[in-house]
């Protein structure tokens, strides 16, 4: 019995997830596009609302991994692709990621930079480099540790390590720009 399997509707939770809202379907740099959708949305949110409270972003966080993991297994299923370039959720998860971590050390050590363009500039873009350039651990995350749980888990390797990086950056940014 020979089974063709559909294609998922564009209105389908799965695709809207997995995608970022269709973001993943941008035919250049989809993941870029995906990562740049968490840091413009952080950015309002850092402006708007402000980051007082640090545990509702953590919870977005990890709802948003939860449902990444979840959405990325069904969607690689429907599609017989184990890393299909147009789930972005990933990027999306690994950049607010790479943001929080960087947003919580500036807010404790270097609170001018904490509210700054410049601490989620420094952060996309570190992110991007770790994870496109695959480097060390992330590249062995992404090549050994197959299905959804690798999808994302390449992602976050990224954006721990780029955190790190970031940060680093902004502390020589404030010794030598601020201090």
């Amino acid at each position: 019995m020979n089974s063709k399997k559909q294609p998922l509707k564009i209105s389908s939770p799965i695709f809207l997830i997995a995608t970022v809202f269709g973001i993943g379907k941008i035919p250049f740099m989809p993941g870029t596009f995906g990562a740049l959708i968490a840091a413009l949305e952080f950015t309002i949110y850092l402006k708007l609302v402000g980051l007082t409270l640090i545990f509702p972003y953590l919870i977005h966080i990890c709802i948003f991994l939860l449902l990444g993991v979840v959405a990325a297994h069904y969607y690689c299923k429907n599609t017989d692709n184990e890393d299909p370039s147009e789930v972005v959720i990933d990027e999306y998860v690994g950049q607010y990621i790479a943001q929080i971590i960087c947003f919580i050390f500036c807010s404790f050590y270097i609170e001018k930079l904490a509210t700054s363009y410049l601490l989620i500039i420094i952060s996309f873009l570190f992110f991007r480099l770790f994870d496109i350039g695959k480097i060390g651990i992330v590249g062995y995350c992404d090549k050994n540790i197959k299905g959804a749980v690798g999808i994302i888990l390449d992602d976050v390797v990224a954006a721990i390590i780029a955190s790190a990086f970031a940060i680093i950056s902004l502390i020589l940014i404030n010794l030598f720009f601020y201090a």
